[in-house]
């Protein structure tokens, strides 16, 4: 079996945990390999592991290690060549960096253990990608520069639960995304955008300014090359993917965690794609989530909460709010556990930085298949998975860094989607009809309880004031602080 190890520290305290991550899982007709290797693989060719977490209960650095190829796929011409590959990896450095740039090691997965998991994982990968490009062939539709795939269906859905392939993916997500549809409708929409507001000073730029080297700062292509002050390809379209989607958006205007997911769409598509996904993403897959009073981050944080309650009594019994017992009212809805300052930079960033970045690709190519019930489903796995060690835990700091670290170790994408789409003790049943619904009852509650009072955003307020004190990662403090700034904005804005 193999173990993931925190980095060891001197001034570093840690508590020695143990999890039992993923049960091997025989479900559906197809048999397992006769063959096994050491780390065993269920029929679907998923890895199962035993990890070994070692949890600090003190603050941690908020990084994850990350890793993916950049590709871009342009509709009839032939494919221009990736992005940010002006930035060549040094020889001495290949080794320590995963092959697209990215450091092999974290804080939460040595070296060691991220060279063991993927000499297992890219034997997958190159199963899949066989499949994917024979399944291509034989609906007749080309793998070389794809711009169709084909229609949606339950053998697509398990081909795309179980990973599309690097070389396809930019191309697919766009596709089953309807991205193609709002491009040929706003052909030059984007070009205009940004050369019509990129030289105009705004509050909206400033803040995007800030953030743009703050965009996955230990990948090569996101930082000048040694003995060079040139500015990286990918940051330069970064600024104008963001400056165009600000003046498009002028609801949502430049709101932290975009920069992540522009930045990670840029690594698999064009500029103007990027641009495009952008808005289908904030639009119709997470309605309101970034809009300047966050009400969507609220509506789907108490979504998730009422799915936790319901499913997982056990963890709802540690992570509910103090003040409201589980068998209130729904209380819960309108004011949020503190937890959900966690959980919501997940779903802002749609798991970046909160899980490896392979896990977080797979996700994606789940979620612009199926719509976001994904995202619920993922979370309340990652709930499940730490089921026993919440449950064993009451002191609300230790909380919430256990819900942090958990995600962070989960290093097997393969593993990790099993367990999330399987039925038996899993969440398969999580339909995107019932997500949609709960989304709805929950908005037209909170609306209720806006209406009986002066300022409805008093509630998150209010949470926000009463964690001001616990130690959490950075990605958790930039939401309190964007959160804050961004209402005081409003207010002085609407005259106070």
């Amino acid at each position: 079996m193999m173990t993931t190890n925190a980095a060891r520290g001197p001034h570093m305290p840690v508590a020695f945990q143990s999890l039992a991550m993923l049960k091997r899982s025989h479900s559906g007709s197809e048999s397992a390999p006769k063959n096994e290797p050491k780390a065993p693989l269920t029929p679907d060719g998923i890895v199962n592991l035993d990890l070994n977490m070692r949890i600090s209960v003190e603050s941690r650095r908020s990084t994850s290690f990350l890793s993916i190829e950049p590709l871009q796929v342009d509709e009839g011409e032939p494919m221009p060549a990736p992005l940010g590959k002006t930035n060549e990896i040094p020889a001495a450095e290949d080794l320590k960096r995963d092959q697209y740039g990215f450091k092999k090691a974290s804080l939460y997965v040595s070296e060691e253990d991220y060279n063991s998991w993927w000499e297992q994982y890219r034997h997958v990968l190159d199963r899949r990608r066989a499949k994917w490009y024979a399944l291509l062939g034989k609906s007749g539709l080309s793998a070389a520069s794809p711009t169709r795939f084909p229609s949606r269906g339950t053998k697509v859905r398990r081909y795309v639960r179980k990973g599309i392939p690097r070389q396809l993916r930019g191309a697919a997500w766009f596709f089953y995304a309807g991205g193609q549809n709002v491009l040929n409708k706003n052909r030059g929409v984007y070009e205009k955008l940004w050369r019509g507001s990129i030289d105009i000073r705004t509050h909206d730029s400033e803040l995007i300014e800030r953030d743009l080297h703050r965009t996955f700062p230990d990948n090569v292509h996101f930082k000048p090359a040694k003995l060079r002050d040139t500015e990286p390809d990918l940051i330069q379209s970064l600024r104008r993917v963001l400056v165009a989607f600000a003046a498009y958006s002028p609801n949502i205007g430049y709101c932290q965690s975009l920069n992540f997911i522009a930045g990670l769409l840029l690594l698999f598509m064009d500029e103007e794609r990027t641009f495009w996904m952008l808005h289908i993403i904030t639009q119709s897959y997470l309605p309101g989530m970034h809009f300047r009073n966050l009400e969507g981050v609220n509506v789907d944080q108490a979504v998730l909460m009422t799915s936790v309650k319901e499913m997982l009594p056990n963890v709802w019994a540690v992570v509910g709010h103090p003040n409201v017992e589980p068998g209130d009212g729904g209380e819960y809805i309108t004011r949020l556990p503190p937890v959900t300052l966690v959980t919501a930079a997940w779903f802002m960033s749609l798991f970046i930085n909160a899980l490896p970045i392979e896990s977080v690709l797979r996700i994606w190519d789940c979620l612009f298949y199926e719509g976001t019930k994904v995202l619920f489903r993922v979370a309340l796995t990652v709930f499940k998975l730490g089921e026993e060690r919440i449950a064993a835990v009451r002191d609300p700091i230790e909380v919430l860094q256990l819900v942090q670290t958990i995600p962070k170790l989960l290093i097997d994408a393969g593993a990790l989607m099993h367990v999330c789409f399987q039925r038996h003790n899993g969440f398969g049943h999580i339909s995107q009809e019932q997500i949609d619904e709960r989304r709805r009852l929950v908005a037209e509650k909170r609306e209720r309880v806006r209406l009986d009072h002066e300022d409805g955003d008093g509630i998150y307020e209010e949470l926000l004031a009463s964690m001001a004190d616990t130690t959490m990662s950075s990605a958790t403090l930039s939401l309190q602080n964007g959160y804050r700034k961004r209402r005081s904005g409003r207010r002085q804005g609407d005259g106070g």
